[in-house]
């Protein structure tokens, strides 16, 4: 590979997959079929929602797409958002403390958004508690609940909320992806043996994509940007 073509994309220092996260539905790579369902929902303001699937299949940055749609038709709106991993939600307080500010009024907008990533971490009784704030109807917030294993979260709570599954990505949105990455770094050399080698490898994620086409437009030969 050419070093003066090395070196420029080495002068990149936003990584792909920060670069490369999408902003919108339309910038989505996958999940086509669930994109019109997905809308409808938004013109709706569903405030009740569940996204499942595999590691790196894009439940976060779903999440966030729904919650900018969410502040308007022109995406400019100010937005009361809170993220949070399930994961840090360890006690009965922490639950409560979350419900509790659930019901009052956002800071400003017409929705408080709560992205909670990991939800199948929470304890059994954090669980509970969050059935309560997910059946109110005249609620101000919205629920973003996203979760690699759906299995582990009772029926309850999966019946509060709309759900979609996220599917894992397959050839033709691979092939996507690594075009939009080439594009954004100017990678202008054959690409031909790495797409060879993910679609091998069956690569699923976003993530694992992006992190292997950095490597290997980096100069990193293609058995080693794909292996790691």
């Amino acid at each position: 590979m050419n070093t003066q073509v090395v070196d420029a994309l080495s002068m990149k220092q936003l990584n792909l997959r920060e670069a490369l996260r999408p902003k919108s539905l339309d910038d989505l790579v996958g999940n086509d079929g669930i994109k019109p369902a997905i809308r409808k929902f938004i013109e709706q303001k569903c405030q009740r929602w569940l996204f499942y699937g595999n590691t790196g299949t894009g439940k976060t940055s779903l999440a966030w797409i729904v919650a900018r749609e969410l502040r308007g038709s022109d995406g400019t709106g100010p937005l009361d958002l809170l993220e949070i991993n399930g994961a840090s939600l360890r006690g009965v307080s922490d639950m409560r403390e979350l419900t509790e500010r659930a019901q009052t009024y956002p800071y400003s907008g017409e929705f408080r958004i709560i992205i909670m990533d990991e939800v199948q971490q929470l304890t059994d009784e954090a669980k509970s508690l969050l059935l309560k704030p997910l059946e109110e109807e005249s609620s101000t917030t919205v629920w973003i609940l996203c979760t690699m294993d759906v299995k582990k979260l009772d029926r309850a709570l999966r019946d509060r909320c709309t759900t979609f599954h996220l599917k894992d990505m397959g050839q033709q949105e691979r092939h996507e992806l690594v075009r939009r990455a080439a594009t954004y770094l100017d990678y202008r050399g054959d690409t031909t043996k790495f797409l060879r080698a993910i679609d091998r490898d069956e690569l699923f994620s976003a993530r694992d994509v992006l992190g292997a086409f950095e490597r290997f437009a980096n100069g990193v030969p293609v058995e080693d940007a794909v292996g790691v």
